[in-house]
C-alpha cells in the first residue's frame, strides 16, 4: 500500500472537510483537549500528515506549515490560508534539522510500517526541548488504510527511544459514536458482528464521567484515542 500513497491520497481529501465538518468530526474528538494543544507566543510550527489543514484550522492554528503528499489535501491547506510542503513522510522529510519548535502529528502513525523512522524524523526537525504532539487512534488494523493498531504503550516506548521524553497522556474515551454503531449493526453480515456492534451501540449510553475512567485505566480496551505531549531530549 505504502507505494501507492500518492496515489491514493491524491483526491482523498476532496470532499473531507464538509463531510467531517458536518459530523462535527475534530470537536467530537478533541473538543475536551483543544485548549491544551494551542501553544502560546510566536513558535515555529509544522503539521506532519496534515491532509486537508482541517484540524489546524479547527484549533484555530494559523502559522503553521502543512506537510503532506496528498495534492488534493494540500491544495485545500493553502485555500485555508497555509503554506505547504509536499512529501512522503515515510522518507526524509525535507527540512532542515533544529527547524521548529512544535510538531503535530494526529492520525498518522497508523498508517505507516515503520512509525518509530517517522518519529526520528521529526526530532530530527524540532529544535532542542521542541515539542511534539501526537493524537493515536486505537484501532484495530484493516490492512490497507491502516497497516497497524498502536497500542499506547508501545507508542511511548518509540517516542523514549526516538529522543523524547512523554510529559502527558490523555484519552478519548470510546464508545461515543452510537450513529454509527447503528450503522454498523444493519451493515454487519454475520450475528456475531451483529451483537458486537450492539454491545458498542448499548456502551455508549454508559455517562461520560464512566467511559472516561475506563479509558484512563484500561486504555487498550476502552480508549478510542490517545493524545500525546512530548518533548525532545
Amino acid at each position: 500500500m505504502q507505494e501507492n500513497y500518492g496515489l491514493y491520497y491524491k483526491t482523498y481529501w476532496d470532499k473531507e472537510f464538509e463531510k467531517r465538518k458536518e459530523i462535527k468530526y475534530y470537536e467530537r474528538l478533541y473538543h475536551d483537549f483543544k485548549k491544551k494543544l494551542v501553544v502560546k507566543g510566536k513558535k515555529s510550527l509544522l503539521d506532519i500528515g496534515g491532509g486537508n489543514g482541517h484540524f489546524m484550522y479547527y484549533l484555530g492554528i494559523r502559522n503553521v506549515t502543512i506537510m503532506d503528499i496528498s495534492d488534493s489535501g494540500l491544495k485545500f491547506s493553502r485555500k485555508l490560508g497555509y503554506k505547504t510542503i509536499k512529501t512522503d513522510i515515510h522518507k526524509r522529510f525535507p527540512i532542515k534539522e533544529d527547524s521548529y519548535d512544535v510538531v503535530y502529528c494526529f492520525e498518522v502513525l497508523e498508517h505507516l510500517n515503520h512509525p518509530s523512522k517517522t518519529l526520528t524524523e521529526v526530532n530530527n526537525v524540532l529544535k532542542d526541548g521542541g515539542v511534539l504532539f501526537i493524537g493515536q487512534p486505537n484501532n484495530p488494523a484493516d490492512g490497507v488504510h491502516h497497516v497497524r493498531r498502536i497500542y499506547i504503550k508501545n507508542l511511548i516506548d518509540d517516542l523514549n527511544k526516538t529522543g523524547f521524553n512523554v510529559e502527558w497522556v490523555e484519552h478519548v474515551p470510546a464508545f461515543n459514536t452510537w450513529q454509527r454503531d447503528v450503522k454498523n449493526i444493519t451493515r454487519a453480515k454475520c450475528l456475531s458482528s451483529k451483537f458486537i456492534n450492539l454491545i458498542a451501540y448499548i456502551l455508549t449510553f454508559m455517562p461520560k464521567s464512566f467511559r472516561k475512567f475506563l479509558a484512563y485505566k484500561i486504555p487498550n480496551r476502552f480508549s478510542l484515542l490517545y493524545i500525546v505531549k512530548a518533548r525532545k531530549i
